[in-house]
């Protein structure tokens, strides 16, 4: 069993932690989109225009990008063991 200090001094610890994670992982989500993004933009340059749905299509994939890093670092949060 934990000592109740002990626990109560790491718990601020443990959710500043928790929501690095989130932000880590938020970032680079959003990071790879934003490569991805600039790529099609590279090649609107090139070719002269990218399909009407590419902009629809980047934020989807943004939304669906966070939702499943909320996901995955949800399922994988470290706690304090009592």
């Amino acid at each position: 069993m934990m000592d109740p200090l002990l626990n109560a001094r790491l718990r601020p610890i443990l959710r500043r932690l928790q929501w690095r994670r989130v932000a880590i992982g938020l970032a680079a989500c959003w990071g790879a989109v934003l490569l991805l993004a600039l790529a099609l933009l590279a090649l609107k340059r090139v070719a002269g225009g990218v399909p009407w749905w590419t902009r629809p299509a980047l934020a989807a994939l943004a939304a669906s990008g966070a939702v499943w890093t909320l996901w995955r670092l949800w399922r994988t949060r470290p706690g304090l063991t009592e």
